[in-house]
């Protein structure tokens, strides 16, 4: 990626065209995060991209700061916003948010993103902002403000298209007391064209913290999770429908449906599918991986790393194959991108970035 002899970070790769879509940096690194393109056949270089508006060290991240949207390359850095071309690798547009939050969501054409006004990653007041994946301007969704003790912080909202064709926002506020560290989570469902609140749940988690991605949406529920807790509601009525409690083992990772399953990754290794319309178990594969980058599903066949690369059929938990990186300090700690019709897997070890041919 760049030096042999370092180890860094990359955000999930990006197939376009004949080209991946990367990057590579270092937390505490003395250079900002370099996106690149590669030919997907033989690796070499297309482009590279680090036209950051601000001075100083910079960096994304993250697959919850990155979408693609045609021809462009959606990334957010806290404060800015950037739209590349993933043709050329040149910056399309760029905007400044002061005081903007680390994550982002899309929905079609729409851009949101949160702001906290106060001391990061909690404030006096937050609100949510939206603009058009093309140009356009940030506008004002919605704002709250701090609550007796509370410092409060958005995530970004999942969307809901009602049967009258109205924008429907699903979000949480995080909040905690910075005096006793108590937290909470309220969740809203709030009417962006209608700019009024459909329903709103105080207090919502178990645990009173939350998994910070973006809720999931299928039909007419909603899959949210707390820190350790996973709950489906009914958007329209605001109903809970079900909650199935992990027991004070965190829910950090992405969660994704399978056929009638959700499955999600705890953070002390155990791989979980909850059915969608009961919560109960399916099935469970104990201690496998720890704390994992993104679930993905390719032709059925769920993928995902931690220090190997693991392959496991999402229809009963069952491993098929893991592997170790090729290079004796890699560790496969990024997300994974499969090529079905080319039967490759690309994935960084944080050393190289590499194309490996689909297990049968």
């Amino acid at each position: 990626l760049y030096d042999i002899n370092q180890e860094y970070l990359s955000i999930s790769p990006i197939i376009f065209e004949e080209n991946l879509i990367s990057s590579y940096y270092q937390p505490f690194g003395n250079f900002s995060e370099v996106f690149f393109a590669l030919n997907k056949d033989d690796g070499t270089s297309q482009w590279t991209w680090n036209d950051y508006i601000r001075t100083g060290i910079q960096h994304v991240r993250g697959t919850d700061r990155i979408y693609s949207n045609g021809n462009s390359l959606i990334a957010c850095s806290s404060h800015d916003n950037y739209s590349i071309d993933m043709e050329s690798g040149q910056t399309i547009w760029a905007t400044n948010i002061e005081d903007g939050d680390p994550r982002t969501s899309m929905f079609e054409e729409l851009l949101f993103h949160t702001i906290t006004y106060g001391t990061a990653p909690y404030g006096d007041s937050t609100k949510i902002i939206v603009r058009p994946v093309g140009m356009g301007e940030w506008q004002d969704v919605f704002q709250v403000n701090k609550t007796q003790s509370f410092e409060v912080n958005f995530e970004p909202p999942a969307v809901y298209i009602s049967q009258s064709q109205d924008t429907l926002l699903i979000f949480q506020n995080r909040q905690i007391d910075l005096l006793t560290y108590e937290e909470r989570v309220d969740l809203y469902c709030y009417n962006m064209t209608a700019d009024s609140l459909v329903w709103f749940k105080p207090e919502f988690t178990s645990s009173g913290g939350s998994n910070v991605r973006t809720p999931l949406i299928e039909e007419d529920r909603v899959y949210f999770g707390g820190k350790w807790d996973f709950i489906c509601l009914d958007i329209p009525s605001g109903e809970e429908l079900w909650r199935h409690n992990f027991y004070h083992t965190y829910l950090s990772s992405n969660f994704l449906i399978y056929n009638n399953s959700i499955i999600v990754n705890l953070d002390i290794g155990d791989l979980i599918a909850i059915n969608k319309n009961t919560g109960n178990v399916v099935w469970t594969n104990v201690a496998l991986s720890g704390c994992c980058t993104e679930l993905r599903i390719y032709d059925d066949r769920l993928y995902f790393g931690n220090d190997k690369l693991f392959i496991v059929d999402p229809s009963n938990g069952k491993l098929i194959y893991k592997f170790d990186s090729p290079n004796p300090n890699g560790s496969f700690r990024t997300a994974v991108i499969v090529d079905i019709e080319a039967k490759r897997i690309y994935k960084s070890d944080r050393i190289y970035f590499m194309c490996f041919e689909l297990p049968e």
